[in-house]
């Protein structure tokens, strides 16, 4: 139990006859694996998967929050190319700088320590570097971003 969290890429996939053949295969692949009929007056279906998993990372969570206006639920965040890339920045800066100042943590329901410890410098270290792999993609801007956290 506690503080899990997630940011997930969403692929669009057509359906569409008159799109391109290849990713029309891809439709009819995905749909033979969940078992469930083409829509016919809006075939397309979006993939998801996790890009990122977290537990704890406190200080992550609260500026993902910060993106809703600290509203904190459990609801789906979008979040574009260019935010991910500010985050990034934000966590090479604090641990270049060996600041707290500009991630802080924050306290909820079983999120974890609040204290600056090694905890909250592995947490900044593993998200600079997964962050700095992911934006290192091509196509990320044909694709959407969603961070979502359970507790």
């Amino acid at each position: 139990m506690g503080l899990d969290m997630e940011l997930r890429v969403r692929a669009y996939v057509s359906g569409w006859e008159c799109d391109n053949v290849e990713e029309n295969e891809k439709y009819r692949e995905i749909l033979d694996i969940v078992g469930f009929t083409r829509c016919k007056e809006n075939p397309s279906l979006y993939v998801e998967n996790c890009v990122i998993h977290w537990r704890k990372a406190n200080q992550i969570h609260k500026w993902f929050l910060d993106l809703a206006d600290g509203v904190d639920v459990c609801q789906p965040i979008y979040v574009s190319v260019n935010q991910l890339q500010e985050l990034h920045k934000l966590c090479v800066e604090s641990l270049e700088l060996k600041t707290s100042d500009l991630l802080p943590p924050c306290s909820g329901f079983f999120f974890g320590s609040i204290e600056i410890d090694e905890w909250y410098w592995d947490n900044l270290r593993r998200t600079a570097d997964l962050l700095g792999e992911l934006l290192k993609n091509d196509n990320l801007t044909q694709h959407e971003f969603v961070y979502q956290a359970s507790w």
